[in-house]
């Protein structure tokens, strides 16, 4: 539980590398939603339209491939537990693959998504370091 001036917020119960990759796919999202709703497209007149206002669906589908990697990474991390090899693999592919998103598109859409490589990287360091067996001695309220 987390107190914040009086409120009290109630976290999941989730495991500290499916949070991460939660963090990674919403910024991914919020990526997504800038590159398409924000006009970035500029022509020689001096106007600016959106991506989806320039009708170019292959730059659309394009930029919608960060946000499915780190989608399918939900599905396969585990929510409540530690991640097995499967996951791990999984996250170090992704990994790899988002910096090879972002390094492509670097000088034009790329960037937005760095946070959710980082993000996803964190993830898979932290999916590969060990863990020490918890031993409850007495229950807290």
């Amino acid at each position: 539980m987390v107190l914040m001036k009086g409120f009290v917020v109630k976290l999941p119960r989730w495991d500290r590398i499916y949070f991460v990759v939660f963090l990674a796919t919403i910024f991914a999202v919020a990526a997504y939603a800038v590159v398409l709703f924000v006009p970035m497209i500029q022509f020689s007149s001096g106007s600016r339209k959106t991506l989806l206002a320039g009708g170019n669906t292959f730059a659309v589908a394009l930029s919608l491939l960060p946000v499915l990697v780190a989608g399918f990474n939900l599905l396969v991390v585990p929510r409540r537990s530690a991640p097995g090899m499967s996951a791990k693999i999984s996250l170090g592919f992704s990994t790899v693959l988002m910096y090879l998103i972002v390094l492509a598109g670097i000088w034009s859409i790329g960037l937005f998504f760095a946070p959710a490589a980082i993000l996803m990287s964190a993830a898979a360091v932290g999916a590969l370091l060990p863990r020490r067996k918890r031993t409850v001695i007495a229950k807290s309220a």
